[in-house]
């Protein structure tokens, strides 16, 4: 009886979850970044109490990229570096861990860190390629990010490949 309670609590919390989750990405579509970040975390107090890890790290990956607008730049650093820390520890070749990476490249490229933004944009790319087919769009935006990099520190050769 009490499997079933507790089951049933969880599918509720997913449910709740789910949808501050949904509404936190309609939010950041709509650039309203602040908004999109209260809905992740609320997404994410609750997938952290049901350990649902994929999840979390997603949530973590949206805060981050929701903070790029703001450019809060050390929280993004904060909250990518935790969503890498889930994937790697409970997660293997996931597109979060992907995602992590392209977001620490991202806070590099605007600290001026180019060396380091360039380790972690191919880091993004490689999971990518390993994870996605040739044409898969988070690969051509992995492609991009490395583009925009070269053009940033003027090798422009480079930028066009």
């Amino acid at each position: 009886m009490l499997s079933s309670i507790t089951n049933a609590q969880i599918e509720k919390d997913t449910l709740l979850a789910s949808q501050y989750y949904r509404k936190a990405d309609s939010l950041l579509i709509e650039e309203k970044r602040d908004s999109s970040v209260v809905y992740f975390e609320k997404a994410l107090s609750i997938y952290n109490k049901n350990e649902t890890w994929e999840k979390i790290a997603s949530c973590y990956n949206k805060i981050s990229q929701s903070l790029r607008g703001a450019r809060k730049l050390e929280k993004l650093m904060q909250n990518s570096k935790k969503a890498l820390e889930i994937c790697t520890s409970y997660l293997s070749n996931n597109k979060e861990e992907a995602n992590a990476y392209d977001n620490i490249g991202f806070y590099y490229e605007k600290t001026r860190n180019y060396e380091k933004a360039l380790i972690y944009y191919e880091k993004s790319l490689s999971f990518r390629k390993a994870i996605f087919k040739k044409d898969h769009i988070d690969i051509a935006k992995s492609f991009i990010n490395l583009g925009y990099l070269y053009s940033a520190i003027s090798d422009y050769e480079k930028a066009l490949l």
